[in-house]
């Protein structure tokens, strides 16, 4: 009757504290009597699939994101395109205006046909040059007779020289006005192709996540950069027909067909960006501690701290060599790709990966870690079986979160086996007096007055000083000392 008392007095000044701004008190109740101080603890064995895996968190991305911008310089005339939109290869995304190259393809145009006229003049004189030294012997020889035969002779080399110099000069000529030519070809098929690259179409197929050029702005072509985020870090840059441009797209203030902007430069950033949405990633950094488990071709689960409830599965499809430091750790970059992306997961999203590294058959056995006992070079555990236990040698395998993989022989699922006994605790909570309500171990977590609960299992509950004495006592019965 007195522990009774002594209990709700306890309960009411508690009570009084907690109304009167004092320390905190939480009340627990009394744990069942198989959590008292040297009781039994066990579990089961259960049998299934048992896993063990790498942890980590990244960011959602798409497999690669193109910077696509004009291979020739000029001022953008239209925009096709805006945030969002999805497009096919070769779709037309924006034009720049055609008259300045235009009249640069007529005039190189001009050029050539201009050569090429001065060349056949240059091929027909070579010809009449050509056939001049024999005529002119002949000639001479029929003239002069026998009598001036030593004189006609003269004649006729003096004419040749001057003919063979003719034929020189002429050949010359006509080499000059071929290169001539063949550079004017090359400058008309280069204005041509400018003319067609201006008009921008898309490399690849895939979703506008960029646009920052817009009507009147004036670009310059460098070529085309696409930047893949996956853990090789590869970057490609081209400058062929219909892309360009390199770097990457901004947010830009994005134009429409035939909206007006205000005249400025882009220098040499993409017009638009698209994203590469065949495939999604997840990029993510591994500690060097754990990245030796992964391998190119381990399945992963995929969950998004944004969508509740929603799972993807995935693999891993690369691992740098090279690992960077950060804050002292050394990471390395690795790339998980998604076999799909949910509806409403977005790019950017935070995504939480855990890759199996191991896997057991469904047949396996396991048990709580708890439950394995090692002697010698040997592990065990211990079956109970109406009251008694048993030792049963076993082999560990797969270590997973929920269970170690076991096998031994006399080991069978569905088994009670031992993870040990219960041990006494004391706490030391905080009371109003400094050394828990009422002194002694606290009102807390190891209970009213200490013990291993609120009056209950290893009994007594340690010494108080807030109500005098030695606490409520519980466990083993009474109270401990004369306090009240």
């Amino acid at each position: 009757m007195e522990s009774k008392q002594q209990l709700w007095v306890a309960i009411g000044l508690g009570a009084a504290l907690v109304l009167g701004g004092g320390a905190a008190v939480v009340v627990l109740t009394a744990p069942p009597a198989s959590a008292h101080a040297g009781a039994l603890l066990t579990g089961t064995v259960r049998q299934g699939s048992v896993s063990a895996g790498v942890s980590t968190t990244g960011n959602v991305a798409p497999v690669s994101e193109t910077a696509v911008g004009f291979a020739v310089g000029g001022t953008i005339a239209t925009l096709d395109v805006q945030d969002g939109q999805t497009v096919q290869a070769g779709q037309t995304i924006a034009t720049i205006g055609t008259a300045a190259l235009s009249g640069q393809l007529t005039d190189a145009q001009a050029a050539l046909s201009s050569d090429e006229t001065a060349l056949s003049d240059a091929q027909t004189a070579l010809t009449a040059a050509e056939s001049t030294p024999s005529t002119t012997a002949e000639s001479v020889t029929t003239r002069s007779g026998t009598s001036g035969a030593a004189s006609g002779s003269g004649a006729a080399s003096a004419s040749s020289a001057s003919s063979a110099s003719g034929v020189d000069q002429a050949q010359t000529q006509v080499l000059a006005d071929q290169a001539k030519v063949t550079s004017d070809q090359t400058a008309v098929t280069d204005a041509q192709t400018a003319v067609g690259e201006a008009t921008l179409t898309a490399p690849v197929s895939g979703e506008v996540v960029a646009v920052s050029g817009a009507v009147g702005q004036t670009v310059s072509g460098t070529g085309s950069q696409t930047v893949s985020p996956s853990a090789t870090g590869s970057t490609s840059t081209s400058g062929g027909s219909g892309s360009g441009g390199s770097g990457s797209g901004g947010s830009g203030s994005g134009g429409t067909n035939g909206s007006s902007g205000t005249a400025s430069s882009t220098g040499s950033g993409g017009v638009v960006t698209i994203a590469d949405t065949s495939h999604d990633v997840v990029t993510t950094d591994v500690p060097e501690s754990e990245v030796g488990a992964l391998k190119t071709g381990q399945t992963a689960s995929v969950t998004y701290p944004a969508a509740s409830g929603v799972t993807s599965t995935a693999t891993v499809t690369a691992i740098a060599p090279v690992g960077t430091s950060s804050a002292g750790v050394v990471v390395f970059p690795v790339t998980v790709t998604l076999a799909a992306l949910p509806s409403g997961v977005r790019y950017g999203d935070t995504a939480d990966v855990t890759v199996t590294t191991q896997s057991s058959p469904a047949s396996a056995l396991s048990v709580p870690a708890a439950a394995i006992h090692t002697s010698g070079s040997g592990s065990y555990v211990d079956v109970v079986t109406g009251g008694t236990t048993k030792r049963v040698p076993v082999t560990t395998g797969v270590v997973g979160t929920a269970g170690t993989q076991v096998s031994g022989s006399g080991l069978r699922a569905g088994e009670t086996i031992s993870l040990g006994t219960a041990a006494a605790t004391t706490g030391t909570g905080t009371g109003a007096s400094g050394t828990g309500f009422g002194g002694g171990s606290g009102f807390g977590s190891a209970g009213l007055g200490g013990g291993t609960g609120f009056g209950g299992g290893g009994g007594g509950g340690g010494s108080r000083t807030g109500a005098g004495g030695t606490g409520n006592g519980g466990g083993t019965g009474g109270t401990s000392g004369g306090g009240r």
